[in-house]
């Protein structure tokens, strides 16, 4: 089905799936100092020859917390998921990079995808539709990791007509369809890249994920 194929979830025919981890907010510690308030009672101190007391400063943060392995992966997947939803809007300039690791089953079938949209004049067209993304699951093992999602991909396919603007453009696709997928991820240079997927369970026209 030509919705499975330009989806951020492909379809193979060996029944895995290539695509291309929620976004963490990480804010800095808030350290509240002692009271250092003066008693009410006030005395005559002899100051003479006496020393500067010695103040310790508190311990200070060295900036955004580090995340773990699995909001690590978790983040990294939900940015290569937003990444390749960007392809579908203009494929011509799809950064495929940040999808997945070049080569990978991922890389292969979103670069046919593209190439497919950019032959054919097709593209995802702004304001109608959406994909909604939620992470089950993350396993991370060493360089390896296992992200389970929902996905609910509403996105409405057009053919483009004149580039004068969008009144002309011919819908091609509006169909729906959510698909419960585990994906593989690879860890590269410090980030983490989807390099294929299994498709747990799917569902045509409907939101099997609650969204």
């Amino acid at each position: 089905m030509l919705r499975a194929a330009r989806s951020v979830i492909p379809v193979f025919c060996c029944a895995m799936f290539v695509c291309g981890g929620l976004l963490v907010s990480c804010g800095r510690d808030s350290h509240s100092l002692p009271d250092l308030g003066v008693s009410p009672q006030s005395k005559s101190v002899d100051t003479t020859n006496s020393l500067p007391p010695i103040v310790s400063a508190p311990p200070t943060t060295s900036g955004t917390p580090v995340l773990s392995g699995e909001d690590h992966a978790r983040s990294d997947f939900l940015v290569a998921m937003a990444a390749r939803e960007k392809c579908d809007y203009k494929p011509s300039a799809c950064d495929f990079a940040a999808v997945s690791v070049q080569g990978s089953q991922m890389d292969l079938v979103t670069r046919e995808t593209m190439t497919m949209y950019t032959d054919n004049n097709l593209r995802a067209a702004a304001g109608r539709g959406d994909v909604f993304i939620r992470v089950e699951s993350v396993s991370v093992f060493g360089s390896d990791a296992a992200v389970v999602s929902c996905v609910f991909d509403t996105e409405v396919i057009v053919d483009v007509g004149r580039a004068s603007g969008a009144f002309d453009d011919v819908v091609f696709d509006d169909s729906q369809r959510s698909d419960r997928v585990r994906w593989l991820l690879e860890l590269v240079d410090g980030s983490w890249r989807i390099i294929s997927g299994e498709q747990l369970q799917t569902l045509t026209g409907g939101d099997l994920c609650g969204f």
